[in-house]
């Protein structure tokens, strides 16, 4: 999924707001955080060291140090060790955080394909290689991106008139983000 697919759908499962103890800044920021460290390696390869996009993913992303910051964020031992712990000490806010970091690996792993992060680390390299992928054209890449449009579309309604004010924004956000990335990457 795309970064504010999950932002999405982790607020349509997650975000059971009332009242002022609103939890959607962690839920949205847990959809996020596991893949921060890939927006920022992109932004700064790209628009600061001016490094061509072929480049970027073929061999920079491929280094192992590089690698090893995505991973961390995408263990889902580490995750569920500190969801437990912070569900342990009552603590809603990192427990949300927590809860929507988890959910969005369970979500990237069927689609990651050869793409697989080592979603055990810290345990072993096992990685869950499964056969679609959202970048293979021969792996399903167009079915997943129209399905993925459509959810967003609808989750994004769902949303905007079921939730709180926090939620509508944090959802206006994420659509926003997905509407520029899918211009962004249909305009190179």
């Amino acid at each position: 999924m795309n970064t504010p697919a999950h932002g999405i759908l982790n607020l349509i499962v997650l975000d059971h707001s009332k009242g002022t103890k609103s939890l959607t800044l962690p839920i949205a920021l847990g959809a996020i955080l596991p893949e921060a460290p890939i927006l920022l390696f992109w932004f700064v390869q790209k628009f600061v060291l001016s490094k061509p996009e072929a480049l970027i993913w073929a061999v920079l992303h491929d280094r192992p140090a590089w690698q090893l910051s995505v991973d961390l964020l995408n263990s889902i031992p580490l995750i569920l060790i500190a969801l437990l712990i912070s569900a342990w000490m009552k603590h809603p806010w990192l427990t949300s955080l927590f809860a929507s970091m988890g959910l969005h690996l369970l979500c990237d792993l069927p689609f990651h394909g050869k793409e697989a992060l080592d979603h055990l680390l810290s345990f072993n390299h096992w990685q869950f290689e499964y056969c679609i992928s959202y970048r293979e054209s021969a792996n399903g890449e167009a079915w997943y991106y129209f399905s993925e449009i459509i959810f967003l579309l609808l989750g994004t309604i769902y949303l905007l008139r079921k939730k709180t004010t926090p939620t509508r924004i944090a959802a206006a956000l994420f659509a926003t983000t997905y509407t520029l990335s899918l211009l962004y990457a249909w305009g190179n």
